[in-house]
């Protein structure tokens, strides 16, 4: 039984040292020499300095969790409707009516259902106690009337709230939690999401050339 443990160790031997030459070459030059002299001087410290061998611990960053990708994109949804319910409510803002008032908060009541939820998702993957540095956007309505129950004072407007998003909260908190990968995957969504933008107007754009074109401008050769 011995014989037959130290015959598989010694092939996993070799095979495990193959795979790290194989690794070890894909490391860049200017790296391999700072670890080299990382490794000789914490060797020379050893006794001296204990802590100068927690170099040789290793250093894993936390996996990004899955579904993190999805309440990001979904944060990013509710952005765009606080974008647009911020819009709309501008366009209204003078002269409009009961109803349309009624519209814009029964708008802003869903948003903020929506970002409740979206509160409550997030904090299952870094906790409840994150920080923005500040509650909401700097808002001033000058045309806005407490005498008037139709307009919902400014600083409790549910599309002025900044959202739990690594761009907003920072990037330290989350490099605490070991998950600043969530700031890459921020960033490549953002990055879609112009993307898509663009190819819309793209397409607006293209369509109302071919309504200018043959619906507006008839040229017709004068004799």
């Amino acid at each position: 039984s011995l014989k037959r443990k130290l015959t598989t160790t010694q092939h996993n031997l070799a095979s495990s040292s193959d795979a790290f030459v194989n690794l070890d070459a894909t490391v860049p030059d200017d790296l391999h020499n700072i670890w080299k002299d990382q490794e000789t001087k914490a060797l020379a410290e050893r006794l001296s300095n204990p802590n100068a061998m927690d170099i040789f611990e290793v250093q894993l960053e936390k996996a990004v969790p899955w579904g993190c990708a999805t309440w990001l994109a979904r944060a990013l949804k509710v952005e765009e409707s606080q974008i647009i319910l911020s819009l709309d409510a501008w366009k209204i803002n003078t002269g409009a009516t009961e109803s349309q008032r009624l519209d814009i908060s029964h708008c802003c009541d869903r948003l903020q259902s929506q970002i409740n939820g979206l509160v409550q998702t997030v904090a299952t993957y870094i906790g409840a106690n994150w920080d923005c540095g500040y509650d909401s956007y700097e808002y001033v309505d000058p045309d806005n009337s407490e005498d008037d129950p139709f307009i919902t004072p400014s600083t409790g407007h549910a599309e002025h709230v900044l959202l739990p998003l690594p761009s907003y909260i920072g990037l330290p908190q989350f490099g605490q939690l070991g998950l600043s990968g969530l700031v890459d995957q921020e960033l490549q969504l953002r990055q879609g999401q112009a993307n898509d933008t663009l190819h819309e107007i793209q397409l607006v754009l293209a369509d109302k050339a071919v309504v200018y074109c043959t619906q507006i401008r008839h040229a017709k050769t004068m004799p």
